[in-house]
């Protein structure tokens, strides 16, 4: 998702660094399981009002921003870090793995916990996602020497990391997973209740849940992701497509990317229901308002006129 929504540092000036804190709220209701790429800044130049402030990126990184890690040398600053990180939504604990960056401390992660994440997530430092059970308290130094650097940029104008490709293949899979988590529950809840608009009882409550699924369904972009999957795997070097634990994670990737596009008339369909209950005008706000937002004197009100009717 905020992929969808934060393309381009351009994006995240723009709209400010509350709208940062927005996503990640919105994003850490769902676990992520499968090892997701993050990066953080605890002082992103926001401009205007906001300033320098702290960011957090959750998701396959873009390509504006990968070059906007580059250009401002992020690799070797203090207030950076990036790497992989997998989330629990019961225990709201978000486990980090830095890969890059010296701004695995705990003093920069104090920044990002008390202005990004509380009171919705905690985030703490893990050795390993793979192996999350210990926490500590600063993470390892990613880069130690402009030298590390230096082998780093190399290894990525010569050759290629494999295990890197493997991660983003997983964040693809977990993005894609938690859109379809994310629709098929919409559907199994307010959908049932929209089944058939005739005959339901439209309620104030009725009326905000139907916005909220709205705004939900169109946040949960498949086509997007359909195509960043496409523009990602023509990018790729011929070595690691043809790589067969690269090809192991493709293949779960492209099977959620199955499910999604037969689960797309399935969120147009809710996205119209929504839209029909969401025009309506809340009836208890209404200067004689025709129902209660009570659903049993709905019911009563409905019987009462039914039988009115009979006699």
């Amino acid at each position: 998702m905020m992929k969808t929504k934060l393309k381009t540092p351009e994006i995240a000036q723009k709209n400010g660094a509350a709208f940062i804190k927005k996503l990640l709220k919105k994003l850490l209701k769902e676990d992520i399981v499968e090892p997701s790429q993050f990066f953080y800044h605890s002082a992103f130049d926001f401009g205007g009002q906001d300033g320098p402030q702290p960011l957090m990126y959750i998701g396959i990184v873009p390509t504006a921003w990968k070059k906007w890690i580059k250009s401002n040398q992020c690799k070797t600053s203090k207030e950076f870090a990036a790497g992989r990180c997998i989330y629990d939504a019961q225990s709201k604990e978000l486990k980090l793995e830095v890969k890059m960056g010296k701004g695995g401390k705990a003093a920069v992660l104090k920044i990002i916990q008390k202005q990004l994440l509380k009171p919705f997530a905690k985030a703490v430092f893990v050795e390993s996602v793979d192996q999350p059970e210990t926490a500590v308290e600063d993470a390892p130094d990613a880069i130690d020497s402009d030298d590390t650097t230096a082998q780093m940029e190399a290894s990525q104008e010569e050759a290629f990391d494999i295990a890197e490709f493997i991660d983003e293949a997983k964040s693809f899979f977990s993005e894609g997973s938690g859109i379809q988590s994310a629709i098929t529950a919409l559907a199994n809840g307010i959908g049932k209740t929209l089944k058939d608009v005739s005959k339901i009882v439209v309620t104030d409550s009725l009326i905000d849940e139907a916005k909220s699924a709205k705004d939900d369904l169109f946040d949960l972009n498949i086509l997007d992701f359909i195509n960043e999957k496409l523009d990602w795997l023509n990018g790729l070097p011929l070595d690691v497509k043809e790589d067969d634990n690269f090809k192991s994670e493709l293949q779960k990737v492209e099977k959620v990317e199955k499910s999604l596009k037969s689960l797309a008339s399935t969120q147009k369909n809710l996205i119209n229901q929504c839209d029909l209950v969401a025009k309506v005008a809340p009836p208890t706000s209404a200067a004689n308002p025709p129902i209660s937002s009570n659903p049993l004197s709905n019911f009563g009100q409905a019987l009462n006129k039914h039988e009115s009717q009979l006699t």
